[in-house]
């Protein structure tokens, strides 16, 4: 189905038709997420603005394309971890590491395909924390609140074993600003399950000095990598 050039797209009509049984399914099968536009780049994969035509709502996607996933069954997420390419792997971890969490404060996880291998998440059309702070700087009761929330979304994290390994603007979605200010951490494509990591991984501006001094400690490092980036962030939005 074609958008006309004087008629906008009709979701309504594509809808009827992903209830159709006797229509062939998509490849990413009935619910079907029609792309409406690229939002950003996660760690493995580019994000984008969907829409589920048989609901009508509007959710972000990031997606990877595995060429040869077609010759790996379906089963599920859990295929594509027993794959001998690491970015892949890596993706379907971080599926599996967001699908594990419930936290107000973390972007709720909401559904996941093999054909593409997908991950579907909530829509915050307020974008980022770097956009939101270049756009308009955060006040200091905004910057109070990012910190008790962002902390708050670490302690859960932490305590279900998870180490975000990636803390950055970027990777800090933005509900709501001024008195409803809210924010969510994002893009998982890094973190891990475990206390205890020695891969040199992050953005280099934010990563804590044990990362980079890893081979004095042992070779590893753990989770209070998190608070430090998370601390350079605040330090940054608070200058």
């Amino acid at each position: 189905m074609q958008e006309s050039q004087n008629q906008p797209f009709d979701f309504a009509s594509m809808a009827l038709l992903s209830k159709d049984r006797t229509r062939p399914r998509t490849p990413i099968n009935d619910p079907i997420y029609f792309h409406v536009k690229r939002i950003g780049k996660g760690a493995f994969g580019a994000v984008n603005k969907v829409i589920n035509v048989s609901t009508g709502d509007i959710y972000a996607s990031k997606r990877i394309q595995i060429d040869d996933l077609a010759d790996m069954g379906h089963n599920g997420v859990e295929v594509v971890l027993e794959h001998d390419a690491s970015e892949e792997v890596n993706f379907a971890k971080e599926i599996q590491n967001i699908k594990s969490t419930a936290h107000e404060h973390i972007v709720q996880f909401v559904d996941s395909t093999t054909h593409p291998l997908q991950l579907i998440m909530e829509y915050l059309p307020l974008g980022n924390l770097y956009y939101q702070h270049e756009r308009d700087p955060l006040n200091t009761e905004e910057t109070q609140l990012l910190l008790a929330q962002g902390l708050d979304a670490l302690r859960y994290l932490h305590s279900e074993n998870i180490t975000h390994r990636d803390i950055k603007p970027e990777n800090i979605v933005v509900r709501g600003r001024k008195e409803l200010f809210h924010i969510k951490l994002a893009d998982f494509g890094l973190s891990k399950i475990g206390n205890s990591m020695r891969s040199k991984l992050g953005t280099q501006f934010y990563d804590a000095p044990e990362v980079y001094g890893r081979m004095r400690n042992g070779g590893r490092y753990d989770n209070k990598v998190d608070v430090w980036s998370f601390g350079v962030v605040v330090l940054e939005v608070s200058s």
